[in-house]
């Protein structure tokens, strides 16, 4: 599936464009250009019309890789050197306003979060799917040392768990993008006699919470 946090440069040089793609609907959409001479901080939000236009405009173009007036930054050599400055003009910011874009840039750059579409699958097969990926990555322990949980958006949840839960070892998530929250939830609850679901399944998340996550519990949040 397509990364959910890609950073891009514009053509004068000057502008890192960060841009958030979201799996479950456009509230959850955003886009920031960061002035790397001034440290001005334009976002755009997924919720008004207006800014909806011009990250619909920017992302079809993202979508080829061939935007007009920006190139795709990569997150090493030179590229890196450009991310970590934009990254840091973002971090050090003060203005509270910024918190949810400061939570999609780290998920960006120290976190390991993969998605893949499910949209074609009903939930025994993503159940299956994920016991899968327990068994290739997180087999040395338990599967009740795994947390499942569903959520509309993986950074912020994440984020969520390692400040009111625990830490996310490695910082390694499997995510399912479902075809709806029905199905979602459905495979929370098959889910609920092998792994960690928190409360009873059915209950958490939004109406828009499709994506099903796997990750592996580390030091428990005080």
């Amino acid at each position: 599936m397509t990364e959910s946090n890609t950073f891009w440069l514009s053509n004068c040089a000057n502008i890192v464009r960060f841009l958030h793609h979201s799996f479950t609907s456009w509230k959850h959409v955003m886009m920031a250009d960061i002035n790397l001479l001034n440290g001005d901080i334009r976002v755009f939000y997924g919720e008004s019309d207006e800014d909806k236009a011009i990250i619909a405009a920017f992302s079809v173009d993202a979508g080829t890789n061939v935007s007009k007036g920006f190139r795709r930054l990569q997150l090493s050599g030179n590229d890196g050197a450009i991310v970590k400055e934009a990254s840091d003009i973002v971090m050090v910011n003060g203005d509270v306003k910024l918190n949810v874009l400061k939570v999609h840039i780290h998920a960006a750059l120290a976190c390991d979060y993969s998605y893949n579409d499910a949209t074609k699958y009903n939930p025994a097969e993503i159940k299956e799917l994920m016991d899968c990926c327990f068994e290739m990555y997180f087999s040395n322990g338990a599967k009740n040392s795994c947390y499942c949980g569903i959520t509309n958006d993986l950074d912020i949840r994440m984020q969520q768990h390692r400040e009111e839960d625990f830490e996310i070892e490695e910082n390694k998530v499997f995510a399912w993008v479902c075809a709806t929250c029905a199905v979602a939830k459905e495979v929370e609850k098959l889910a609920e006699n092998n792994y960690d679901i928190g409360k009873k399944s059915g209950t958490g998340g939004k109406n828009d919470s499709i994506i099903v996550y796997l990750l592996k519990k580390g030091k428990i949040t005080l």
